[in-house]
């Protein structure tokens, strides 16, 4: 068992820190000519798959989206910290606390509070919630790509913005905010994710095998 989940005892297990820490350091970073990608072996996905559950509420008191959103924000939030060079263990204790309560941003780099945005659609939507009228405590955000290429799971970083700078752009579809990274980018509000911090030793390569998750 990779996670506990028992009252007042949500959160991992030996078992699942070691296979967390190898998950988050099994990623390959390679640098394309536009932006970062971070490739996920199906083992590692799976892994980040099983953890992110720990994330799920009682739907009947906490507005949800799904599981699958809970993933594929995590698989965001550790591709970021991954190309930033966080550690391991920075990493997997920065997931833990959040269990416990949104601190509002999910990385500091460059001097600023981040918060990691993920989507799988094609049209690279990204939403924000109504609820706090985006007074976020971030001071910006990373956007960021999740798609499955064969057995991998492949993160494309997009870039990184300022709150103040997306704003302007922010559309209301009833039900959330949103925003297209097309016109972040357009607009010259989309910067690379380079400019907050130079990766250094995470191309390190990681002999340790991953456990096998049934």
């Amino acid at each position: 068992m990779l996670t506990t989940n028992q009252p007042g005892q949500r959160g991992l297990t030996k078992e699942g820190e070691n296979a967390f820490k190898l998950a988050f350091e099994s990623t390959g970073i390679f640098e394309s000519e536009y932006k970062p990608i971070i490739r996920f072996p199906r083992e590692a996905a799976e892994i980040v798959r099983q953890v992110s559950e720990l994330r799920k509420k009682d739907w009947k008191t906490t507005t949800r989206w799904n599981s699958e959103a809970d993933f594929t924000g995590l698989l965001g939030e550790l591709a970021a910290q991954r190309y930033l060079g966080i550690p391991a263990e920075q990493a997997m204790s920065d997931f833990i606390k959040g269990l416990n309560g949104d601190s509002g941003h999910d990385v500091e780099a460059g001097g600023l509070k981040l918060d990691c945005k993920a989507t799988k659609g094609d049209a690279l939507k990204f939403k924000f919630s109504k609820a706090n009228r985006f007074t976020t405590l971030a001071d910006g955000f990373i956007l960021t790509f999740v798609e499955t290429v064969g057995a991998e799971v492949h993160v494309h970083l997009l870039g990184w913005c300022r709150r103040a700078e997306v704003k302007p752009y922010l559309r209301d579809d009833g039900q959330r905010f949103f925003v297209r990274a097309e016109t972040l980018r357009r607009e010259g509000v989309l910067k690379a994710v380079s400019q907050l911090k130079q990766p250094q030793e995470h191309t390190k390569t990681v002999t340790n095998p991953l456990p096998t998750v049934q």
